[in-house]
């Protein structure tokens, strides 16, 4: 989250994002807006701290050019993924796991306020379904990234499908 969003949120919003950052399940990157080299690094950490490496990387186009050219000269496969109607399927599926209980947050809060401010647009001429925020100053940046991870699993289930299973080989 950039700085001054950050401290906006904290000090005239009242929103625990310093709950959240000092939990871990926030970082301030940038002044205005989120430096995408702060996002290349995260990645970078992953793979070599941590041992997780992506499978395929979800997007949203909105200002990420950067950080996907060089994600991509990093090796890593990406693909965006558009942020309108044709999250449909994606939004049914997550309405029907979620009421199955296939979902565990742990005590991620901000993830969880993240989902609670998602509301779904429907076209009434073709019933097609759109997350939207709750109310304008509200964030969902982490359910967006979860429908787009959703999506591209999806996407590419024939080719990551049995790398997903979380088997010892």
């Amino acid at each position: 989250m950039p700085k001054k969003r950050y401290e906006v949120a904290v000090n005239e919003d009242n929103a625990p994002y310093n709950l959240h950052r000092e939990r871990g399940f926030l970082e301030i990157s940038g002044e205005n807006q989120v430096d995408y080299k702060d996002v290349y690094k995260w990645f970078i950490e992953l793979v070599k701290v941590y041992k997780i490496r992506p499978l395929k990387i979800g997007y949203d186009r909105y200002m990420a050019g950067y950080l996907i050219d060089e994600l991509k000269m990093a090796g890593f496969q990406t693909d965006d993924v558009y942020q309108g109607t044709n999250l449909t399927p994606i939004l049914h599926q997550f309405e029907g796991d979620l009421k199955d209980g296939k979902y565990n947050l742990g005590d991620n809060t901000l993830l969880a306020s993240h989902l609670l401010n998602v509301a779904v647009e429907i076209n009434m001429n073709d019933s097609r379904m759109k997350p939207v925020k709750i109310e304008k100053r509200l964030r969902i940046d982490g359910a967006v990234s979860v429908f787009d991870a959703m999506t591209m699993v999806s996407k590419y289930h024939s080719e990551i499908g049995k790398k997903l299973l979380n088997e010892a080989e």
